[in-house]
């Protein structure tokens, strides 16, 4: 077949499969829906909130993981989708 006056878009067959089977495209959905569920978030418009799950990720950890210590520079800005965290001080 021969397109004529015509732009397409092509991707490598190994670099679709690749896309289509990477968590975080599969995970979207769900992103979408924690931030659209999130009250503190509901002043975002779509393309906010389409921004904002394009750059977040869903992430499990095990039990007794610590995520933030007393003190340290936060790695993360979490929105608790299941489960619960357990916040104590530590007194010196």
């Amino acid at each position: 077949m021969i397109a004529e006056d015509s732009q397409l878009m092509i991707l490598e067959k190994g670099s679709f499969q690749k896309f289509v089977r990477d968590p975080k495209v599969l995970n979207l959905p769900k992103i979408k829906e924690i931030i659209g569920n999130t009250p503190a978030l509901e002043f975002l418009d779509q393309k906010k909130v389409d921004e904002l799950a394009n750059r977040s990720i869903l992430k499990r950890f095990d039990t007794n993981t610590l995520l933030i210590r007393q003190g340290s520079p936060a790695k993360y800005f979490c929105f608790i989708k299941n489960g619960f965290l357990k916040v104590g001080l530590i007194y010196k």
